[in-house]
């Protein structure tokens, strides 16, 4: 048996090429979203984008950005926010599963991107509060989790130091020992 050829190739890059990506191919990475599981069927996330052709739109979105983040996720042809409801849907009920199904959510985006030689970076390296303001969110009821690039992956001699490096190291993943526990 052999590791699904998608997961392996998925990485989170910081170079990006200028390739636009289109609404057509956005539109299918939403739907990889649209089929990701989730509590009760609540499919509680919700997603706000901009790309490259809207350069108002994609800067205000960079603002939001902190620390190192500033230096290299402005390039990137898609920025997006993917947002959680923390209530079932039509109710009060708090769902303690909200974030992880959003997460759940952005994975099948991830791998879908990968699928079609895009790539997608999560970030948590953002101001929630300032995008919250920006997306006019009620923060009592949903709430931004992760800032996203999106792109086909560029070469790492576009990037200053220290991205330039990291770019460019082996990908390093914990061995699968170090976290599963077998129960007898």
């Amino acid at each position: 048996m052999k590791l699904i050829k998608t997961i392996e190739e998925r990485w989170s890059p910081r170079s990006y090429d200028s390739r636009p990506v289109n609404e057509e191919q956005l539109a299918l990475l939403f739907e990889a979203a649209r089929w990701a599981p989730s509590c009760n069927n609540a499919q509680e996330w919700a997603y706000y984008y901009t790309t490259r052709e809207y350069p108002e739109a994609h800067a205000r979105l960079a603002e939001c950005l902190t620390g190192g983040n500033r230096a290299w996720a402005p390039d990137a042809p898609v920025l997006l926010v993917s947002c959680g409801y923390k209530n079932f849907p039509g109710t009060d009920v708090y769902n303690r599963h909200w974030m992880h199904d959003v997460g759940a959510a952005n994975i099948s985006i991830a791998l879908q991107a990968a699928s079609m030689g895009m790539q997608l970076h999560q970030m948590a390296g953002f101001d929630v509060e300032a995008c919250a303001r920006l997306l006019g969110l009620d923060t009592e009821k949903i709430e931004p989790v992760t800032m996203m690039t999106l792109g086909y992956p560029g070469p790492a001699d576009r990037l200053a130091e220290p991205f330039r490096t990291r770019e460019t190291l082996p990908r390093e993943r914990k061995e699968v020992k170090s976290f599963v526990h077998k129960l007898e």
